[in-house]
């Protein structure tokens, strides 16, 4: 009996042995699993950078000579007006003006940078109209303009084409002044260029309002390219001292349809014709005051990215609210934040159009710090 289960006990062990013989042949043969491919950590994504439009200025700001602040003006100082009459000092301007004026090319060169002016043409034109400038400079500092009477939305007076040639030319003059490093200069031509057309503001006839809101729009560009110029003081008070509205169109658009009681060509049947058609127009106004004002705003905001940068080492913020001390206008045509990123040092400022209007009527700039020696 036991050599039976000694028997047995053997033939159990060498069938295991079997067994385990054939598994690990069977291992052998198999194919070696693949390795789970480790997941690659993908490196943090950068925030996209926003499109540039075709009317994007680029502008490469210094850092201002007065972070502290000063008592800088964008118009003539009110105690240092004088009792003369603007509007005869207006005409004596246009009649100083040559005949021979490219007004094109003025109007190219005003919307340069004082480094892309060709300053010995600049310099030759600016010298053949240094007298037309001069009686705009006394008209700009006078208390009162007594313009002619207008009782019909009719312009009277002057051809309103003059203001915008001297408005171009003393941009011209300013952004050349800049070119010399002359801030104090350029900064009094500017007062010149906004005080004419707040004059036009105060005008009897909505037309001479929105010339001087062209004025201003015009005049909004080499206040912008003021702040690139090595040494310039900021213009962040000076700006936000301004008069809000800068020009009040309201109150022209009121005076518009009031005058049509006055006009000896309205009667009672056309009157509400008249009116209803004034006021579908206002409404286009209104749009472009609204820019006037953004313009002026965006410029505001510029000028305190300036200031922050100043106090943080050249660093512009990641966003707007990180400004401090400082107060950040909002964006008059959309009542919101100006549209602002920041990305390696590079910001991009935006206040978009209106909606309907194109990219043109919006304003974009892309700011970068000069570095300083």
């Amino acid at each position: 009996m036991k050599a039976v289960m000694a028997s047995l006990f053997i033939v159990l062990m060498l069938t295991c042995s079997s067994e385990a013989q054939r598994r690990n042949r069977r291992r052998s043969t198999r194919p070696p699993r693949a390795k789970r491919p480790t997941k690659s950590v993908e490196p943090a994504a950068q925030p996209a950078q926003k499109e540039r439009s075709q009317y994007c200025v680029r502008l490469k700001l210094h850092l201002p000579s007065n972070p502290a602040g000063n008592s800088l003006r964008l118009l003539p100082d009110p105690a240092a007006l004088t009792d003369g009459d603007a509007y005869a000092l207006y005409e004596k301007a246009r009649a100083a003006l040559p005949a021979t004026l490219d007004d094109r090319q003025v109007m190219t060169w005003a919307r340069l940078k004082p480094a892309e002016l060709p300053m010995a043409q600049v310099k030759s034109v600016l010298a053949s109209v240094a007298s037309a400038l001069k009686f705009t400079e006394q008209a700009a500092r006078c208390r009162t303009c007594n313009w002619p009477d207008g009782k019909s939305p009719a312009p009277t007076g002057m051809d309103l084409s003059v203001f915008r040639k001297l408005a171009a030319l003393l941009c011209v003059k300013a952004t050349s002044e800049m070119a010399a490093n002359h801030h104090d200069q350029a900064l009094k031509t500017l007062q010149t260029n906004l005080s004419m057309a707040r004059h036009l503001g105060d005008a009897p006839t909505l037309i001479h309002g929105l010339v001087g809101v062209a004025i201003t729009a015009l005049t909004s560009r080499p206040i912008a390219a003021y702040g690139e110029q090595a040494g310039a003081p900021s213009l962040y008070w000076a700006l936000s001292e301004l008069p809000a509205p800068f020009i009040d169109l309201e109150k022209l658009m009121q005076a518009e349809i009031d005058n049509l009681d006055k006009h000896p060509q309205v009667n009672a049947l056309n009157k509400s014709a008249h009116k209803k058609h004034l006021e579908s127009g206002h409404e286009r106004v209104r749009v472009l005051g609204k820019r006037q004002e953004r313009d002026l705003a965006i410029l505001q905001c510029i000028e305190a990215l300036r200031l922050h940068a100043a106090r943080h080492r050249g660093a512009l913020p990641q966003r707007l609210d990180q400004i401090k001390d400082l107060t950040v206008p909002l964006d008059p045509l959309h009542d919101k934040a100006f549209a602002y990123t920041c990305t390696q040092g590079t910001a991009l400022l935006e206040g978009p159009p209106s909606q309907g209007d194109g990219p043109k009527a919006g304003r974009q700039y892309e700011i970068t710090i000069a570095k300083t020696q």
